[in-house]
This record gives structure tokens, sequence and C-alpha cells, in this order.
């Protein structure tokens, strides 16, 4: 019985796995620095703008519920924007580097 080679998996940007890969890492690498980043810039502005601290512990109990929910709200939206910013950003910056386009999911 001949014997079968067996393929190597490629993890060269050339395959389509590759890119997967490749734009997966940069992707969650991306949205995950520019919500740290934001997260920090929120935290500092709300410090220098209150002189308080950001609501930290939604469960404590000397947090009122509006200044809860208005940080969870401002808070999130920024950071989805934020984070939508970084992804295009790197899609465009991977679309030059690779000459294709970020796979979908």
């Amino acid at each position: 019985m001949p014997s079968r080679k067996r393929r190597v998996p490629s993890i060269s940007l050339k395959s389509r796995r590759g890119r997967r890969l490749a734009w997966a890492a940069i992707a969650a690498g991306a949205g995950y620095a520019a919500s740290r980043g934001t997260e920090m810039m929120l935290d500092r502005s709300f410090k220098k703008a209150s002189g308080r601290k950001p609501p930290e512990d939604p469960l404590a109990r000397g947090t009122s519920w509006p200044r809860v929910i208005g940080w969870s709200l401002v808070t999130g939206a920024v950071v989805a924007l934020a984070q939508v910013g970084a992804q295009r950003g790197a899609a465009s910056l991977f679309e030059q580097a690779t000459g294709h386009r970020p796979p979908r999911k």
C-alpha cells in the first residue's frame, strides 16, 4: 500500500485559513487595545470632571442608580465606538498589507 503524504497545515497569509487566523488575532488585539485605552481615558476624564472616582461596583450600597446607569450607558457607547473604529482601521491596514479584504466571520 503506498504511503500517503500528510498535508502540513499552512498558516501563510496566502491561504484562506492563514488569513482568517491572522485577521482574528489582529481584530481581537485592536478591539482589546481600543477598549482598555478608552476605559482608562473615560475613568481619568470622570475623575477630572467630577473630582470623584467613577462607579466601579454597581452593587455597592452607596452607589446611586442614576449614576450607575448613566456611567454604564456612556462607557458602553464610547467603548463600542472605539472598538469599531480600531477594527475598521485594522481592516484597512490588513487589506493594504495582504491585498485581500479581511475574511468575514
